[in-house]
């Protein structure tokens, strides 16, 4: 049987990181600026590449827009989408 190793740990997901920064920043952010973010807080990420898991979450949740070239925002704001 697996032992979890984060027991009494609360670990914020990566996406949940993402979006809340995006959120106190109210503009359009590169995701370079999300990936030192990641890289930041959480320092137990266990990726061979962090850029591109995080270009992976951009496009698959739904949260995301991607307003032009690499950069995004949370849909929940009212930042235009192009």
């Amino acid at each position: 049987m697996p032992r979890n190793r984060n027991v009494g740990v609360s670990v914020r997901s990566v996406s949940t990181i993402m979006a809340s920064h995006m959120a106190s920043k109210k503009t359009p952010v590169n995701w370079k600026e999300l990936v030192d973010v990641v890289e930041k807080e959480r320092n137990d990420f266990l990726s061979k590449d962090v850029a591109a898991t995080i270009r992976s979450i951009l496009m698959r949740d739904k949260r995301f827009v991607r307003t032009s070239l690499g950069m995004y925002y949370l849909r929940e704001t009212s930042w235009p989408a192009y």
